[in-house]
């Protein structure tokens, strides 16, 4: 899944973003935290810990929407 967020994190304008993602780990997380344009988030089915999400969270500062549904951890 590392491949896939890194590719996305590379879209800097991005401002919404759903992802469906069962490989979805604490290592795929990270490069989403480029994404400081985001708005609107929504993750489910992942498995990364409580602390990856408050890392991402806190790194998108325009969020004013957060999703997450199903995910494992």
């Amino acid at each position: 899944m590392l491949p896939v967020t890194s590719a996305i994190a590379v879209l800097p304008h991005l401002d919404s973003l759903a992802l469906v993602c069962p490989g979805l780990s604490t290592a795929s997380v990270a490069p989403l935290t480029a994404l400081t344009r985001l708005t609107c988030l929504a993750i489910s089915s992942a498995d990364f810990d409580d602390l990856c999400c408050s890392r991402l969270v806190r790194s998108l500062t325009c969020l004013r929407q957060l999703s997450l549904r199903n995910n494992r951890e």
